[in-house]
């Protein structure tokens, strides 16, 4: 099979070299600051899923700009 069609295949199902590095520094962060993020793997081996990848990325964004984080729940009134 050519290069450039499994590259293809491969689209969606990994996370790219920044990806990996932008992980890798949360990975980092968090065990410097004992920060517990959900669903971020405890091998820093192992693979981040993409479909995982966008709820991991919240939860640590959501640490650090917690009014940001959208309110659950009946109370939320929209004003």
């Amino acid at each position: 099979m050519p290069r450039y069609i499994e590259d293809a295949l491969l689209v969606g199902r990994t996370l790219s070299t920044l990806g990996r590095a932008a992980f890798e520094g949360i990975r980092g962060f968090a065990d410097h600051h004992n920060i517990h993020i959900e669903g971020l793997p405890d091998d820093p081996e192992a693979e981040v899923p993409p479909d995982e990848a966008l709820r991991i990325m919240r939860d640590f964004l959501a640490i650090h700009f917690p009014r940001l984080v959208p309110a659950q729940g009946p109370e939320t009134s929209q004003s």
